[in-house]
């Protein structure tokens, strides 16, 4: 947990602001952190743990990948 949160420190001392990463697939928008922050710590810390084991690698693939997201959509049929 203490490696995530290095993590998450390191880009927050890149603004005086709120922390942010740059995404290129969205077009080096910015993609605010905080909320991700909140969030996460409202979780049980079973949970929390689960998801920080994949923080690191959730930051590289938001601020380098070029791939869009996967959407799926489920047809029902109606009888």
């Amino acid at each position: 947990m203490r490696g995530a949160l290095d993590i998450f420190d390191e880009i927050k001392k890149q603004t005086k602001r709120r922390p942010y990463i740059r995404s290129v697939y969205f077009k080096k928008e910015k993609i605010f952190l905080d909320y991700f922050r909140e969030h996460l710590f409202q979780k049980s810390p079973k949970e929390r743990m689960e998801r920080l084991k994949y923080f690191k690698a959730a930051f590289e693939m938001i601020k380098d990948s070029k791939i869009g997201p996967i959407e799926k959509t489920e047809l029902f049929e109606l009888k």
